[in-house]
């Protein structure tokens, strides 16, 4: 008994030096622990070590799919923020151009290749130019009518997310 409380040293192995007696008692042991081995002496079992790997490897496996769904949102997030962007400047270059009446209007009317400071890989469109009064539109090249829609529709680089806004133009 000596030999074994001899190679530790600590509180729990000097009070166990001090007050240790084996009894074979079943009430007091462990299983797979010998009687008369101090308790300070006992490591842990491989039950033990096994439930708590599984444990740690739960909660590893819980905080790395957290952060795989925060960075996935974060660049989705930041791809709708630039498509806004870039569909706030085409806009903007749109209502700066000149009103065109609808009879006049050509696939070059309003065009935003004048847009040259636009993210890489983003790309705007015209989808359509209506006329109409507000309630009804309808397609250019048309009737002429007070008021033009123009849609634009900002594209993502990999083509997945499309934003789409209008601006209408009034006559002058």
């Amino acid at each position: 008994m000596s030999s074994l409380c001899d190679r530790r040293s600590g509180p729990c192995c000097a009070r166990v030096r001090a007050n240790h007696t084996p009894k074979p008692r079943i009430s007091n042991r462990i299983i797979g622990t010998p009687p008369d081995e101090p308790r300070c002496e006992r490591g842990f079992s491989l039950v033990e070590v096994v439930i708590s790997l599984v444990l740690t490897g739960a909660l590893v496996a819980t905080l790395m799919y957290g952060l795989q769904t925060m960075i996935r949102t974060s660049a989705s997030h930041r791809q709708h923020a630039t498509g806004a962007a870039v569909l706030m400047r085409g806009l903007e270059n749109v209502k700066l151009q000149p009103w065109v009446p609808c009879s006049s209007v050509t696939a070059d009317t309003y065009a935003t290749t004048t847009l040259t400071d636009l993210p890489t890989g983003w790309t705007l469109e015209i989808a359509s130019i209506e006329t109409g009064s507000g309630a009804v539109w309808n397609a250019c090249p048309g009737v002429d009518a007070p008021l033009e829609r123009v849609s634009l529709v900002a594209i993502a680089p990999d083509g997945g997310t499309r934003l789409r806004a209008d601006v209408v133009k009034r006559t002058p």
